[in-house]
């Protein structure tokens, strides 16, 4: 099946126009320009209507890992507990319910009393903090340590911008007769540009709300402690035995399809996208027992229920569920067509999904082996014209068609044998005409036999080329191939000619009247 294109899709409402339509683009496909109008050069035979349905199902698995053994710090009420591991269904998740792939580690504790740290033996560390290197505190971060914090109204600057002319100390008065404008002192800041801030005196606001003007906070590194926190405990002195579970939620695309056993697999695209092959004739999200009650009837309630089949028992893994599934059914226009063409008729499927084409048979290959039958024909009797003719045809219809192939290999071979009956014609008629002209033009004829000598060996020569070319220009037509070897074969004949010449012009031909020539004649 050739690949689909870029064609126009025609709604199939008319079933005959969707056909021929489609029949058209994928005949362009196959033979190009070759086709021709092949929509309106085909005869309707037979029509029949193979419509399909597919469903599209998309599920949302909950999948958790294996726990693993983890030391918990101990705060009340900061981790959930679980009695048994096995139950990790009852761990409360974070994750949304869409369809978009997440993940997330989620944490609980076993049945049990805290115990005391066993990494800090209760001593919440050990060592002095590296921020704050044993002092328990910070300089306060909104004064900078000067128990001050920056005026909110003009940002520690003391001074606030005049309003009326945005700090320039001018505003503008009036235009000139040039359109240059004209600017007078602002007079409410009477050029100033800027008025003292009433909200502060120095810049400054007393009173940091965050240190309460003690220019301090508690290290932030270990919380004032002066010692850095135990990694494992984080300060609380205390454990609890637990474990982490990895959480993922992951999507599965199952697809289903319900057609008639003689429409070709083909005529559907693998992995064809949601709402693209077709009529949208459900679709429902919800879980299994949502969408279990929503089973339309027919062929699309097949599709339906064999796309939830797909599903696998175990979903993902011994520990995944279903948290989400969406499922539509399509209803795709799918036709079985029986055309003629060229007197012959031809069977074919078609979608609408880019005009896909499915055909049983190619009607464009068996006109391909017609054609160079034909051309294969005329090569016997000798009428080029009218096998290139035919060649063309049959290679533009299908260039790699075993008929088309074989047809180039007898038109080689034909150029060869033409080449060789050529050049042995030539090579003949040196061999007698040269003796013969020079017996009539000379005196001693036998003085120049180096001259005929030489002059069918350029003839010969002429022969080996026109050979040559025959065997060289196979994808040259043979009419071209004749005429090139025609002009080649001319080109030595003249060279042969003009040595001749040379030759008389230095052994002067001796007169000789009539009667002598007539006797020699």
């Amino acid at each position: 099946m050739e690949p689909p294109g870029d064609a126009a899709e025609v709604k199939p409402q008319d079933p005959e126009a969707f056909v021929r339509a489609a029949l058209g683009e994928w005949a362009r496909r196959v033979a190009g320009d070759a086709a021709g109008d092949f929509a309106k050069a085909i005869s309707i035979v037979a029509l029949r209507d193979r419509t399909a349905y597919a469903g599209f199902l998309r599920c949302l698995f909950d999948v958790r890992g294996e726990p693993v053994d983890k030391a918990l710090a101990f705060k009340e009420g900061a981790v959930p507990r679980v009695a048994d591991r096995a139950d990790l269904w009852s761990l409360p998740v974070r994750l949304t319910r869409e369809f978009v792939e997440q993940e997330e580690l989620i944490t609980a504790a076993d049945p049990g009393d805290p115990v005391e740290c066993n990494r800090c033996s209760g001593e919440n560390g050990a060592g002095v903090c590296e921020t704050c290197h044993g002092r328990k505190t910070a300089p306060c971060p909104a004064c900078l340590n000067t128990g001050r914090r920056s005026c909110p109204a003009c940002a520690g600057r003391g001074r606030i911008a005049c309003t009326l002319c945005a700090g320039s100390g001018r505003v503008p008065s009036s235009v000139a007769q040039d359109g240059a404008l004209n600017q007078d002192v602002c007079p409410q800041c009477a050029g100033a540009k800027e008025f003292a801030c009433a909200d502060c005196a120095d810049a400054a606001a007393p009173d940091c709300a965050r240190c309460s003007n003690t220019r301090v906070t508690p290290c932030p590194a270990c919380e004032g402690r002066g010692a850095p926190l135990c990694a494992q405990c984080g300060g609380t002195r205390r454990i609890v035995r637990g474990f982490s579970v990895q959480v993922a939620y992951l999507l599965a695309y199952y697809r289903s399809l319900v057609r008639d056993p003689g429409v070709p697999e083909e005529v559907f695209p693998e992995n064809p996208p949601t709402g693209k092959l077709g009529e949208t004739v459900f679709e429902q999200e919800g879980d299994d027992a949502a969408l279990a009650a929503q089973k339309p009837a027919g062929d699309a309630g097949e599709a339906f229920a064999r796309a939830l089949a797909l599903v696998p028992a175990a979903g993902l893994g011994p520990r995944s569920r279903r948290r989400l599934q969406s499922l539509s059914i399509e209803k795709i226009p799918i036709f079985e067509v029986v055309y003629a063409f060229e007197g012959k008729e031809y069977r074919a499927w078609a979608g609408r999904y880019q005009n896909r084409v499915v055909a049983l048979d190619d009607p464009f290959a068996e006109l391909a082996s017609r054609r160079a039958a034909e051309a294969a024909a005329c090569l016997e009797k000798g009428d080029l014209a009218a096998f290139e003719e035919r060649a063309a045809q049959a290679a533009a219809l299908a260039p790699s068609n075993t008929a088309v192939v074989a047809l180039r290999a007898s038109a080689g071979a034909f150029q060869r044998r033409a080449a060789v009956r050529l050049g042995l014609k030539l090579s003949a008629a040196a061999a007698v005409a040269v003796p013969v002209v020079l017996s009539l033009l000379y005196q001693s004829p036998n003085r120049h036999i180096p001259l005929a000598a030489l002059g069918l060996a350029i003839l010969a020569a002429s022969s080996g080329a026109v050979l040559w070319a025959g065997a060289r220009l196979q994808n040259i037509p043979l009419l071209s191939a004749r005429r090139r070897g025609t002009h080649v074969a001319a080109a030595a004949a003249a060279g042969a000619v003009l040595i001749a010449g040379a030759f008389a012009a230095a052994a002067p031909i001796r007169r000789i009247d009539t009667r002598e020539f007539e006797k020699r004649l």
